[in-house]
């Protein structure tokens, strides 16, 4: 499956300086969950598994991937030197996934904070964790999971509810994609954003970013702090965070904050 893989990585333009090690797993129950077990961790270290039986998403929902179908992918990242640029990881991940997306002639949007869509349909996601060694955390897992060649059966999972509707590259184009492919694509334009993050370039991300919004002049709903707001988003402020367009003001949302 991901034979040619590494191969691939190391003539890549961006990947062949960030990837480091490469683990191929034929299944795991998390590859983020992977990540965070592994005893000796370093930045460039990818996780890539063919079939993933308990993948997960925002707020312990689960993600949905299917063999050989299915994108399964973590990438482990250094801890940032200063907090304030933890919002950007997500963004930055976002950006290369719609990179990639558009290589394969597909357009596609960026939900904030980490849901790609086509066609208004969610296509992939992004879940990144902290990792913590004696209450420091100095590593990220991030963790991408993108549909590839399923089928609208292969959604039809009991103790699935579907919060956005999901499809896939093969339901959107009626064509087959070669996973191996579109690990390697994402990969190069993922090492491509992480060069961006670690020489501060923040507004090329939020510009990016920004280009490719889908919630933008839309009626957002949110929980913060337990209680419901819906408004209308307005802009993504030079933190990452969501500005949200109220009928008394301006509030602005921290992705750790957002619930729904």
């Amino acid at each position: 499956m991901y034979s040619g893989l590494e191969h691939k990585l190391r003539k890549g333009l961006h990947s062949k300086r960030f990837v480091k090690d490469l683990i191929l797993l034929d299944s795991t129950d998390s590859t983020n969950n992977h990540g965070l077990s592994l005893k000796e961790k370093k930045e460039g270290m990818v996780i890539l598994a063919r079939k993933q039986i308990g993948g997960r998403g925002r707020d312990g929902r689960l993600w949905h991937s299917v063999e050989d179908k299915s994108i399964a992918m973590s990438i482990i990242i250094d801890y940032p030197k200063s907090n304030d640029s933890i919002t950007f990881v997500p963004l930055l991940s976002a950006n290369a996934i719609v990179d990639t997306l558009d290589f394969f002639g597909l357009n596609s949007k960026i939900k904030w904070p980490n849901d790609v869509l086509i066609n208004s349909k969610k296509v992939s996601g992004v879940l990144c964790e902290s990792s913590f060694i004696k209450n420091y955390s100095n590593f990220i897992i991030v963790g991408i999971g993108i549909n590839v060649n399923l089928n609208s059966e292969d959604f039809i999972k009991d103790g699935i509810d579907y919060v956005i509707k999901p499809t896939s590259l093969k339901m959107e184009t009626s064509k087959n994609f070669s996973l191996e492919d579109i690990a390697t694509t994402l990969l190069n334009n993922f090492s491509k954003w992480i060069f961006e993050y670690k020489t501060n370039n923040y507004d090329n991300i939020l510009k990016f970013w920004k280009n490719n919004w889908f919630d933008e002049g839309k009626q957002v709903s949110v929980i913060k702090n337990g209680k419901l707001i819906t408004g209308t988003a307005k802009d993504i402020n030079l933190q990452g965070h969501l500005v949200l367009q109220m009928e008394d003001g301006l509030e602005v949302i921290n992705s750790g904050e957002l619930k729904i």
